[in-house]
């Protein structure tokens, strides 16, 4: 886990543990102090000083079993709730900033690497093969969003109403109506987008394997 505070010039190491085989994929602060990072095998860690110390967590399923999912993204509410999207179609939900969790079914039974909070219980979650979930009741029950294409979404950007999908070979997709449909971008390139965050201007920062795109 690395850290800036001069806007990525310089970096530091907050934790190295190059002898444990489980890769990190993501890290979520909701605080200053309070953030999670999640990886393979459900390797959940948490800090409560902005990230000097890290703490293993565990979550544990409904039939009492340890979580063996791989953990991809992680996003937060308006609340300070918490949720990691995983495999098998699952959603991990924490409300105590990451110390305990508990898993959501979706209805999906492949993987989900990104998700998004928006206002009055909304959550998006994207995965393999096109796949959009959509919740208005804060995760209790999902319907499929309308996004016509087969590419894996990989990132999941709101400003306000407006949602930005991307993912693998060039797909942007943007919705209007608080994720309920989305229409596909026409983009010039077939590269893989990574990351997407909302910027002035409503414009978009979206990253590639290529480097930052602006739109």
């Amino acid at each position: 886990i690395l850290k800036t505070t001069d806007g990525g010039e310089t970096w530091e190491v907050q934790r190295l543990a190059t002898n444990e085989d489980r890769p990190l994929f993501g890290v979520h602060f909701i605080d200053a102090d309070h953030g999670v990072a999640v990886g393979l095998w459900s390797l959940i860690l948490v800090t409560d000083d902005g990230g000097k110390t890290w703490t293993k967590r565990e979550a544990v399923l409904p039939n009492g079993k340890k979580s063996d999912l791989n953990l991809f993204g992680l996003f937060s509410n308006g609340s300070g709730e918490i949720f990691a999207t995983a495999e098998k179609g699952q959603l991990l939900i924490s409300r105590d900033k990451g110390n305990t969790w508990e898993s959501v079914e979706t209805g999906y039974k492949g993987s989900f690497w990104c998700g998004v909070a928006l206002p009055n219980g909304v959550l998006l979650v994207g995965g393999l093969r096109g796949t959009l979930m959509r919740s208005e009741d804060n995760g209790h029950t999902w319907t499929r969003a309308t996004l016509d294409t087969r590419n894996s979404i990989t990132a999941l950007a709101s400003r306000g109403s407006t949602v930005l999908a991307v993912g693998v070979d060039g797909l942007q997709a943007q919705s209007t109506d608080d994720g309920k449909t989305f229409q596909r971008l026409h983009t010039q390139t077939g590269t893989t987008y990574t990351a997407a965050l909302p910027s002035a201007g409503d414009k978009w920062l979206i990253f590639s394997r290529d480097g930052v795109v602006t739109q």
